[in-house]
């Protein structure tokens, strides 16, 4: 391979050559392309026990049995990069191959003679073969004694890698003990997204490099005292590096990015080059751990000794690097709750939007940070630096590749830079990967083939909260009293902890954080709700309560300095308490008295607005308060109140929605809609009967409001059922409000777009039995069996990787209009019955320092590596995954509140709201006129 890189002349490098001794190669790993997982008496690794128990922690649910087949193909490897003309092949042992135990007593002859061949079959091409000792597949056995946790650890694999010196050493010029020391720790061990799936925030992390590293250590000084003096080999530990560049020249964020640096890469580079932990980490680790009340720092610490045997246990710096983010310091210092690895650093990140994505989300292409990487490493440790990992994931599965060819320009553009303009020592490059391979939780796919897909410019992402969920100030500054101050006031044991909203985020007195918040991540706009008490205590518009307005006024301003859109919802489920002692929704006067607060609003704030809310999740409202009776207003009247809770609600919202369309919308310009959740329901088989039952559910549960308000009336299935059920118990007429002919006429096209919360799926089957005529309920009325798939994930595995992959496709594949994302929430809240418990899955908090800039143009749809060290979503302590959700998360919370603890929530991959679902939903109500639908919640 000729060692001159051809770039253009805007370069202005073009005639450089690589140096004479410059070396280039290809890399992979051994279980990303072996296959053969159980073949000749290899034994069981992590990754194996990893994607067997659950393959629903990968994006495809495959897994890497076969892989690329290289166990019984490596030759046709061989001739690849020998085609190609390459130096070296960086490959890695497979441990569990030639030790099936782990133990270096229990040798399969058969995995030794596999490397053997390889390795002679690399030698006899003219190819230096570069093995790693270690690439994250760790024996099973040994996780079985708790795997890099357990100390013994250090010795048993210095035996193994003796073993291999033994073994193979003879042939060897080059060997690394461990590729990527923080993806083994933070993913494994930190978050567990990867295997083996530990989730020990703050802990785990640090107890895994702290044996690593000693493993390291003692391999280093076999190698060293015994075969290097006979074989004359070398010998380091790939780190993967990530640069990231200040946000502003300020001092603080420069600070704030060289901590980000050092705690990725110096946490596992320090000790080998110089002796100990990089003094920044130790000093914040152990002001962390004193402010959570521990004794001693959660880091190890490296005895005196331990320092002298680690430090000069490398021989060049062997460098990892993909991608740069750029970091801007955090102003606030995490709480000292649950400890992490994300708040031990505290920093935030973000991208430009001007960087080109690659084929994973995590992946932005910043050629100059590359550079920028290089010279920082070179002048913080001074040593070689060798270039083992480099590449460009595919995004379109094409061969004509021209973003690859510009990307190993730009990059290599900038390597040459750094060693011509800057000096820097780099003795070679490797370009991942040798080929196409398993690429761990993404498996075979790579971002559902849509990873080059973007929102549109247009596209409109924010978060959401509501009032009484956040707020708190129950009783401050006049702010009457509501349904849900009266329902946990009145009996505490309502609520799991016996929590009220009585202080909850304290958002009353705390809005300016919430907004710099959300302008830190980086959001379009916020969804909140006006909390109808706050500003008219009794429920009626002649009793304004100045203070109350005066909040939402000055909420609103902040909002507006800061460049957020204000998207309120004038009730999200806090009907003043004196309304409900008349009838609340069940009284039909509440549509006037609504109308009278929302024009009040209108003539308050809507000069700052441009889209308002008027009703959130009307189903909520009316099926669980007035039909089951768990929530507040608590009343049970089943198959009777939700529907005259519904029919009451529409019309609230019809003249709502005509008052500021007659009045206010020629000067204020704003748009106006009810949002109204929805579950898919998918058909449990193609029977006829079970797709027109998932309809029917979709449509008792989704249409009985959303038809209203776009075609004018209930929907006819839902009229039909209910005064059939009607008639066969004995009533004269429909237990369902009819609406007159002129309330269809002035409810139809009571929307501008049709505003949609959506968690969840469930099948359905048809129910064979028609239910008795007993007492009415609205399950009856449906009258459908719903079930759930047991490999669906509870509440987990890649949340933003597979519901905003979903929402591309009905984008780009099916034209539906989407016009906008809102994330719920957009702080840990009070949530509803569940309290501040967590009974059931956690939901992501953006809140600082835990998250960084939100941009749609960077949100993640694409699978994750174990090069971005940014870990997903998780909703149980022992399976933390990752397929790609918001690339950037540097702490996960795992003591929030879920979203609905009430009932089974359920995450669905690739079907969760599934393609069809956004489509079949618009169909449904063919709306041309109104023509998108801006998801506001998941």
């Amino acid at each position: 391979m000729s060692k001159v890189t051809s770039v253009g002349k805007a370069d202005e490098i073009s005639n450089r050559r690589f140096p004479d001794d410059f070396l280039i190669g290809v890399a992979s790993a051994s279980y990303q392309i072996e296959g053969a997982w159980n073949e000749d008496g290899k034994g069981e690794n992590i990754w194996d026990r990893f994607t067997h128990e659950d393959p629903s922690r990968i994006v495809d649910k495959s897994n890497g049995d076969i892989a690329c087949d290289s166990y019984h193909l490596y030759k046709e490897d061989v001739a690849l990069i020998k085609a190609v003309g390459l130096d070296f092949y960086r490959f890695s042992i497979s441990w569990s191959r030639i030790l099936p135990t782990g133990y270096a007593d229990s040798v399969n002859i058969a995995g030794v003679n596999y490397y053997k061949n390889l390795i002679k079959e690399l030698k006899d091409n003219g190819i230096e073969p570069m093995p790693a000792l270690y690439h994250w597949d760790l024996p099973q056995p040994l996780q079985e004694i708790g795997g890099w946790l357990n100390e013994t650890i250090v010795d048993i694999f210095a035996d193994y890698a003796k073993l291999c010196y033994q073994l193979f050493g003879d042939d060897i010029k080059t060997w690394i003990t461990i590729n990527e020391p923080k993806q083994v720790c933070l993913s494994g061990y930190e978050g567990g997204g990867g295997p083996p799936g530990i989730v020990s925030p703050g802990v785990g992390v640090y107890n895994c490099a702290y044996n690593l590293i000693k493993a390291h250590a003692k391999a280093f000084h076999i190698y060293d005292d015994e075969f290097r003096p006979k074989q004359n080999g070398r010998i380091s530990m790939i780190i993967d590096g990530t640069w990231f560049e200040p946000g502003s020249d300020s001092d603080a964020d420069k600070e704030a990015a060289e901590r980000d640096v050092i705690f990725l890469f110096g946490l596992y580079a320090d000790p080998i080059f110089k002796g100990n932990w990089p003094q920044v980490v130790i000093d914040r680790i152990a002001m962390r751990s004193k402010g959570e009340g521990l004794e001693k720092s959660r880091l190890p610490e490296f005895t005196p000794e331990e320092q002298t045997y680690i430090a000069g246990t490398a021989d060049f710096l062997a460098l990892n690097h993909y991608t740069t983010h750029m970091v801007n310091a955090s102003t606030v210092e995490p709480e000292f709750g649950g400890p992490s690895f994300g708040k031990d650093i505290n920093v935030i990140e973000w991208d430009l939007d001007n960087w080109e994505i690659a084929g994973a989300g995590w992946f932005r292409i910043v050629p100059w940070g590359f550079r920028k990487l290089l010279v920082w490493l070179y002048n913080y440790y001074q040593t070689e630096i060798f270039v083992t990992e480099n590449g460009l994931s595919d995004y379109n599965g094409t061969m004509a590749d021209d973003h690859r060819i510009t990307f190993l320009q730009t990059y290599l553009t900038n390597l040459l830079q750094a060693i011509y303009e800057d000096g820097v020592n780099v003795t070679g490059y490797t370009y991942w990967s040798i080929i196409d391979d398993w690429e761990w939780t993404g498996g075979y796919t790579k971002a559902d083939e849509i990873s080059n897909r973007r929102f549109p410019d247009d596209f409109l992402i924010g978060v959401a909260s509501a009032s009484y969920q956040i707020e708190g100030a129950w009783n401050e500054d006049g702010k009457g009293e509501n349904i849900w101050d009266h329902f946990t006031h009145e009996d505490p044991s309502r609520i799991v902890d016996k929590s009220t909203g009585d202080i909850a985020c304290d958002s009353y007195h705390l809005y300016k954080e919430d907004v710099a918040l959300i302008k830190a991540v980086g959001l379009d706009f916020y969804r909140f709700s006006i909390s109808w008490s706050r500003i008219l205590p009794t429920g009626y518009a002649d009793s304004v309560n100045i203070a109350g307005v005066n909040y939402y006024k000055n909420l609103i301003k902040e909002l507006k300095d800061n460049g957020i859109e204000p998207m309120p919802a004038l009730y999200h489920w806090d009907l003043p308490q004196p309304l409900q002692e008349i009838g609340g929704w069940l009284n039909e006067t509440i549509v006037d008295i609504f109308a009278d607060y929302a024009k009040l609003c209108y003539q308050l704030f809507g000069d700052d607005i441009k889209t308002w809310i008027t009703i959130n999740e009307p189903k909520q409202v009316c099926l669980v308060g007035y039909e089951a009776g768990a929530f507040p207003p608590g009343i049970v009247s089943p198959g009777v109140g939700v529907y005259n809770c519904a029919y009451n609600l529409i019309k609230a919202h019809a003249k709502a929605f005509h008052i500021y369309d007659e009045e206010f919308r020629p000067k204020q310009n704003g748009r106006i809609s009810m949002i109204i959740d929805a579950i898919w329901f998918e058909p449990g088989s193609d029977s006829d009967a079970d797709k027109e039952a998932a309809e029917r559910d979709v449509i008792f549960l989704f249409g009985l409001y959303a038809d209203p308000i776009f075609k004018g009336n209930w929907p006819q299935v839902v009229i039909d059922r209910i005064a059939m059920r009607s008639k066969g118990e004995g009533l004269e007429k429909s237990r369902l409000p009819e609406f007159t002919p002129e309330e269809q006429t002035y409810i139809a096209g009571t929307a501008d777009f049709l505003a949609l919360n959506h968690y969840t799926t469930h099948m359905v089957n048809a129910s064979t039995v028609e239910p008795e005529f007993g007492g009415p309920s609205f399950g009856k009325d449906i009258n459908v069996i719903e079930w759930d798939l047991d490999n669906w994930e509870t509440a987990g595995a890649g949340w933003f990787k597979t519901y905003l992959t979903a929402l591309l496709q009905a984008i780009y594949e099916d034209g539906v209009n989407v016009t906008g994302y809102t994330y719920w929430s957009i702080i840990d809240d009070w949530e509803w019955t569940g309290g501040y418990t967590s009974l059931l899955p956690k939901t992501l908090c953006l809140n600082l320092p835990k998250a960084v800039q939100f941009s749609k143009r960077w949100i993640g749809v694409s699978s994750p590596s174990p090069h971005s060290g940014h870990k997903g979503l998780s909703s149980k302590p022992t399976k933390y995954q990752d397929p790609g959700r918001v690339p950037l998360i540097r702490d996960v919370p795992t003591d929030q509140p879920s979203r609905f603890l009430e009932f089974p929530y359920v995450l669905r991959p690739k079907q969760a709201l599934p393609v069809p679902a956004w489509l079949r939903i618009a169909e449904h109500l063919r709306t041309p006129e109104q023509g998108l639908i801006l998801s506001l919640e998941s």
